[in-house]
């Protein structure tokens, strides 16, 4: 029995062809920022993320320096 409207039940749903063709064609959409291939597939996210984070780290530094 196939299950259309519910592919998760399906068994065959994995081994369709067209099933792993959109598998790899949208891999790179489905990257999340915590994921390691993330920062390789788009460096410059990574490049702004780590000039946001060094920033913020300078101004906690920064009101460190004058509340002492």
């Amino acid at each position: 029995m196939r299950y259309c409207k519910d592919p998760i039940l399906d068994p065959y749903y994995r081994l369709s062809q067209k099933v792993q063709m959109e598998r790899i064609k949208y891999a790179k959409d489905l990257l999340q920022p915590g994921d390691p291939e993330f920062d390789r597939v788009y460096p410059q996210h990574k490049k702004e993320r780590e000039a946001r984070a060094e920033a913020e780290e300078k101004e906690k530094w920064e009101k460190k320096q004058k509340n002492e």
